[in-house]
């Protein structure tokens, strides 16, 4: 199964570590899964991304979703 984790809008510090502690969960899991995070900058800046395996696919995205309309 593929999986898309968007974590781009996360600004606060409470569901920055409820996405991190959710990421090290899926970890866990033995399965077959393909994991696509697209990383926000609060939640890359917590993460190593070395500590995971090739199930996960990793995008970065640190500009918010409204500049990218707004020229921010």
């Amino acid at each position: 199964m593929k999986i898309i984790i968007n974590t781009t809008t996360l600004v606060g510090s409470g569901v920055t570590q409820v996405a991190v502690s959710f990421l090290y969960e899926c970890l866990k899991l033995n399965d077959n899964n393909k994991y696509y995070i697209f990383l926000g900058k609060k939640v890359n800046d917590s993460i190593n991304k070395n500590d995971f395996d090739d199930r996960f696919i990793f995008y970065d995205f640190f500009a918010k979703p409204l500049d990218f309309f707004s020229g921010g």
